[in-house]
């Protein structure tokens, strides 16, 4: 009887033990890579955010339709002349920005169109027009400038093609005081004998700020010649300015080629 209950109280025992004891775990993965000591490991999955110290929204620019007309009587007539017969959009010279002697006399000419529709919509051009020697006056070209996408060249480049910077580029050229405060402000930053001044605002772009773009004409000390320059500067809403760009606006771009002829 005492050997039947010793068994009996083994086997009870040794069940009990099986129930507690504890079920292995799953094996954990391993990451393939371990960050060093200091360092934060970064899922593949996260993006990390890029830097935006200026933002740029594309197509995000409000064409400036406030300007200053510098046009001689003759500069005005030549381009009358050139587009005679023209539809679909009205021009307004706003200066002769550069001349080129070939054939003749070729004139770049800034304008500011307006499309004869509904709903107007105003841009800047650039219209090329020949006189030739004997005074016949023909149109060579009409360009957009879009101001999402201004062509411009390295400003080292050197100004290809003959052609001769003669637009009127002074002070009181962009309209209101706070926009000539912002960019004599973002100007204190250019080389050391770099004179810069506006032709005419081209647009502006409002982001975190106001970007501005602007067709300038500048030079350096001892230089006779002036180019033509493509500038954008940013004002931020405390009121700072810098300047964020300053190139070689590609005059032969937009004075050939005829793809935006109107």
């Amino acid at each position: 009887m005492k050997k039947l209950f010793a068994s009996m109280l083994a086997v009870i025992l040794m069940a009990g033990c099986a129930q507690q004891t504890p079920a292995q775990p799953a094996e954990t993965a391993k990451p393939e890579e371990t960050a060093a000591a200091g360092e934060t490991a970064v899922p593949e999955e996260t993006a990390l955010p890029e830097e935006t110290a200026l933002a740029v929204i594309p197509g995000g620019w409000t064409v400036n339709e406030d300007y200053q007309t510098q046009m001689g009587d003759d500069d005005a007539g030549r381009l009358e002349k050139a587009l005679d017969g023209l539809t679909g959009v009205g021009y307004t010279p706003v200066q002769v920005i550069a001349t080129q002697v070939v054939n003749g006399t070729n004139y770049a000419y800034l304008a500011f169109g307006e499309t004869v529709t509904a709903e107007p919509e105003g841009n800047y051009y650039v219209l090329a027009v020949n006189e030739s020697s004997s005074g016949e006056i023909s149109l060579v070209n009409i360009r957009k400038i879009e101001l999402d996408d201004i062509h411009a060249k390295d400003a080292q480049e050197a100004l290809l093609g003959g052609w001769q910077a003669t637009g009127t580029g002074k002070a009181g050229m962009l309209p209101g005081q706070d926009t000539q405060a912002s960019f004599d402000e973002a100007c204190k930053t250019l080389e050391e004998g770099f004179m810069l001044n506006p032709v005419v605002l081209l647009g502006t772009q409002v982001a975190a700020g106001t970007n501005y773009a602007a067709l300038c004409r500048g030079r350096h000390d001892g230089e006779d010649e002036y180019a033509l320059y493509v500038t954008k500067w940013f004002s931020s809403a405390e009121g700072t300015s810098e300047m964020t760009s300053n190139e070689l606006f590609d005059l032969e771009y937009y004075t050939s080629g005829g793809a935006d002829a109107e």
